[in-house]
């Protein structure tokens, strides 16, 4: 029975989660008060909690509370082939001969930060490269205006996430190849990391980021191609090694 109202109560929260009426970096109500709106003891309100963490879609901080993650692009979307250029990409299931559950066209549902991380390592310096080889003044107008959202949205994690992926898709959309942008615009805000210290709202993490993000933009800025994907290089290996 606790299982079968542990699913009710998953559904409900994944649709708040998944359409945004709970935003990346929002705290969930408490489990007091999770129990009394969804009729259910605690235990099934923890039960709940443990299946939307496995499926990445909330993180738990002790003594903090439960905090909603970045939703993956196909929690939203689904996994249909789709055109690179539009930010979908396609889904061509498990490869012959490969270990079980990996695919051979779409990553998994749920996020993995640290691979994710690898993914743009891979990606973003050349991105970073090319962008500030091909910027104009408007994508330079376009990539400092992201700058100013980081910065206003300081420590609030919500706000500093939607910011921080709205600001490496301008970047990507600025090196003028659509596969970097189609690429970022189908991982979505999954792929920003939220290390405990996004989560929580520490201003020295939030300034870190502003000072990595102000060091990419300079150096697009100044037409440094090879500044560029260092200072990409640096801010996502330095990300990496905070979740790890």
């Amino acid at each position: 029975m606790s299982t079968t109202l542990a699913s009710a109560v998953v559904t409900a929260l994944r649709e708040r989660i998944v359409t945004g009426a709970l935003t990346p970096g929002e705290r969930l109500p408490s489990e007091n008060d999770l129990a009394k709106e969804h009729t259910v003891s605690r235990t099934v309100i923890r039960e709940a909690i443990g299946i939307l963490r496995a499926e990445g879609l909330v993180r738990s901080a002790r003594g903090s509370g439960t905090y909603v993650l970045a939703v993956p692009h196909t929690a939203v979307y689904g996994s249909d082939t789709g055109n690179p250029s539009d930010g979908s990409w396609p889904n061509t299931g498990p490869r012959a001969g490969s270990p079980s559950g990996s695919t051979g066209g779409a990553p998994p549902l749920r996020p993995d930060p640290a691979a994710l991380l690898e993914f743009r390592l891979a990606l973003e310096p050349d991105a970073a490269a090319l962008a500030a080889e091909r910027r104009t003044a408007a994508d330079l107008a376009a990539l400092k205006e992201a700058a100013i959202a980081i910065e206003t949205a300081g420590a609030h994690a919500s706000d500093s996430l939607a910011a921080d992926y709205h600001l490496h898709r301008t970047l990507a959309q600025t090196s003028g190849n659509p596969y970097f942008a189609g690429a970022l615009t189908w991982l979505g805000p999954a792929m920003i990391g939220m290390p405990a210290s996004r989560i929580t709202g520490d201003d020295g993490h939030a300034l870190t980021v502003q000072k990595e993000h102000r060091m990419i933009i300079e150096a697009v800025q100044d037409k440094d191609s090879r500044a560029a994907a260092a200072a990409m290089a640096w801010h996502l290996t330095r990300s990496l090694r905070e979740l790890e």
